[in-house]
């Protein structure tokens, strides 16, 4: 059985993840987090039912009425990779400058 992890980034899409199911671990759905000005979009059921008709009526995006758990685990997991590459450009800056 192939391994699959639970939020993957897209290859050549930074702002785009696969994030597993929790309660069905064989399903994925897609996250685009640049969609709905930074809110964010997923194609579970509940942010097609729950969270995208309230943004689309203007409401105000990035809380948890408009964002699904998917969002959430995608927006964790780019923050550790933001964070990884601004670690290893400062170690690179650093080994640069010979300290």
């Amino acid at each position: 059985m192939e391994f699959i992890p639970p939020v993957e980034q897209m290859p050549g899409e930074p702002l785009v993840f696969w994030v597993r199911s929790a309660s069905n671990p064989a399903m994925r759905h897609r996250v685009e987090l640049d969609s709905y000005d930074t809110n964010g979009s997923c194609t579970c059921i509940r942010f097609a039912i729950q969270c995208a008709p309230k943004l689309e009526r203007g409401t105000k995006g990035g809380t948890p009425a408009t964002r699904c758990s998917h969002i959430e685990r995608a927006y964790r997991e780019f923050g550790k990779i933001m964070v990884r590459q601004i670690v290893d450009y400062q170690a690179e800056q650093r080994r640069k400058e010979g300290r």
